[in-house]
């Protein structure tokens, strides 16, 4: 088990769960109190625990496995300076900058991408969710990590 705390700046794992992008977190806790959230997440056939506190986050994930975790929530990218770049002038872009200023552009597994994609067509979140989880169940082969068989 490799696990690796770093923070990182406008990051809000919540948003990101939330945002369209990934259906395979699963919600493990929230504590608002102790501004604390996890998230189990699966990508390809690779899954970690991600937890937040603050603008800590920390991964446990397979040993050997933490760069792959890192590259997949674009640690190296500084989306601050991106914010920064949107001109004064361009008031809705900067109102939804503001609006997710937690969402990070994953980099996620392709195929599971280009799969979701389709899937995603005329349908909603929950419902894309149940998909990708059944096909993953029928299609694919199980796997044992370090949170379980999945």
């Amino acid at each position: 088990m490799e696990k690796i705390s770093i923070e990182i700046k406008n990051c809000n794992l919540g948003q990101i769960a939330e945002s369209g992008q990934c259906f395979r977190w699963e919600k493990q806790a929230t504590d608002y109190r102790e501004n604390y959230t996890a998230y189990l997440v699966r990508d390809g056939a690779d899954e970690a625990l991600l937890e937040q506190r603050g603008r800590r986050i920390t991964i446990n994930c397979a040993a050997g496995r933490g760069v792959k975790w890192l590259d997949y929530l674009d640690v190296g990218r500084d989306y601050a300076a991106i914010v920064a770049s949107i001109q004064p002038t361009d008031a809705y872009l900067r109102r939804c900058a503001v609006n997710a200023a937690g969402v990070r552009i994953l980099n996620a597994d392709l195929w599971e991408i280009m799969a979701s994609f389709i899937i995603s067509q005329n349908n909603n979140i929950p419902r894309i969710k149940s998909t990708i989880a059944k096909m993953c169940e029928k299609l694919g082969k199980a796997v044992g990590g370090p949170f379980g068989v999945y």
